[in-house]
């Protein structure tokens, strides 16, 4: 009975994915949660069972297509994540695998809509963001917005291609940072109704103040950068490509472990938590991220936080 009642609540909240657009942030994160809540209370046979008859109602009201991909939602994000739970691990390592999941359903729904459909939809996505400049540009010129100069306007177009080009080449990591922190989102709202249903042994998310990386992590982005540096030795433009992508990994990394260092060390001068949060936003907004991910590789290497600061500086989880 729970599980035909929560794979109905699935269907409910694919139907708002599906129809409601100004509701689709919310629900696509909470999307998985009747599976989460299945696969902690009842284990992986009946969320499976659940998640299968959610996939069935689906088919016979939104069709083939957007059923199936619903249902890899439901079933690839949520099983996993719940059985994580369930099992006790901890909440990082819950979130690696979500983040996983995320990557290989986004593989699997660009194969099946180009098996489907015979068009692959990030090419598409890619052309139509490619001519966006230009379109944009003409708009606001017949508007009166922007001066009729067409040197202005190859400028403008240039630069926008560049900008795409870039995109295009980051787009790996940029895939994997963005499915890492929709995993972390989903982690902690599905812990909140985990909580609210009575399981208050989930393992909690570590106090922002705590995120730090392994010391290794320093050698590895030192290698790679070496390595970039004689990039031209190693022929390619695939070697490039990955070096850029893994390099940029690095730097976001380094980025959250500096803000998370920051962080540490203004509430413990004893800045409130709205404030620090706001100071640290507005460092990102002047463009001072270089700096956050200096001050990350330095806390990382030589641990600052371990030297100067108390144990255990946050207290609170993140989220």
């Amino acid at each position: 009975m729970e599980g035909a009642l929560l794979a109905a609540l699935s269907v409910v909240l694919a139907l708002v994915t599906t129809y409601v657009p100004f509701l689709q942030m919310f629900s696509v994160v909470m999307l998985p949660a009747p599976a989460v809540v299945l696969a902690v209370r009842r284990g992986t046979r009946t969320a499976v069972l659940g998640t299968a008859a959610a996939g069935l109602i689906l088919l016979a009201l939104v069709g083939p297509v957007s059923g199936v991909f619903t249902w890899l939602h439901i079933a690839g994000i949520g099983v996993p994540l719940g059985l994580g739970i369930r099992r006790r691990r901890p909440a990082g390592w819950t979130i690696a695998v979500t983040t996983a999941a995320f990557l290989v359903l986004a593989l699997v729904s660009i194969g099946v809509t180009m098996v489907v459909s015979g068009f692959n939809p990030v090419t598409a996505a890619i052309d139509a963001y490619r001519t966006a400049g230009a379109e944009a540009f003409d708009l606001y010129g017949r508007l009166g917005l922007v001066p009729s100069d067409p040197s202005a306007r190859d400028t403008l177009v240039s630069a926008w291609e560049q900008l795409i080009e870039t995109v295009v080449r980051l787009l790996p990591v940029a895939l994997v940072l963005g499915y890492a922190g929709f995993s972390l989102l989903t982690y902690v709202l599905n812990r909140a109704v985990l909580q609210r249903l009575g399981h208050r042994d989930v393992p909690p998310v570590k106090p922002f103040a705590d995120w730090q990386v392994p010391q290794w992590t320093v050698f590895a982005f030192g290698a790679a950068a070496g390595i970039h540096l004689v990039r031209g030795e190693l022929g390619g433009q695939a070697a490039g490509i990955l070096l850029d992508n893994i390099l940029m990994g690095f730097l976001w990394i380094f980025i959250v472990v500096g803000a998370a260092a920051a962080y540490a060390f203004l509430r413990t001068w004893g800045i409130g938590r709205g404030a620090a949060a706001a100071i640290l936003a507005l460092a990102v907004m002047m463009q001072l991220s270089v700096f956050l991910a200096g001050l990350g590789l330095v806390d990382t290497g030589l641990g600052l936080r371990r030297r100067y600061l108390p144990p255990r500086a946050g207290e609170e989880e993140a989220g």
